[in-house]
């Protein structure tokens, strides 16, 4: 493995952390606000390049590398960020910026 691919993994494996930390937090508190939907697909396309342009190089020199399951790999952790971020924002149970509402039947003033 060349010293460009090499840090290229290492660069991949600090996203894969951030999202990690992104997604553990949305659980916990069930809160999407600074989050963005469109941000993440953008992010998913830019891994689904990613991937193409290791099938790309396979193609070209017959040897696929192994940061191909990294990106792809990352895909499915932003892709599941993304719908986090929609099931937590379109939550009747939760308002629009991850806040239980008085109306909504969640924590304080929940109705009986």
């Amino acid at each position: 493995m060349e010293m460009a691919e090499i840090l290229e993994g290492i660069m991949i494996t600090s996203f894969s952390i951030s999202w990690y930390w992104s997604i553990v937090k949305m659980l916990k508190t069930k809160k999407v606000s600074g989050k963005s939907f469109g941000f993440a697909v953008v992010i998913c396309v830019g891994y689904l390049f990613g991937v193409t342009s290791k099938i790309a190089g396979w193609i070209d020199t017959g040897v696929l590398s192994k940061l191909i399951y990294l990106y792809a790999y990352n895909l499915m952790i932003v892709a599941y960020d993304a719908y986090l971020t929609l099931r937590f924002s379109r939550d009747p149970a939760v308002g629009s910026r991850g806040i239980a509402t008085a109306d909504s039947g969640a924590g304080y003033g929940a109705k009986e």
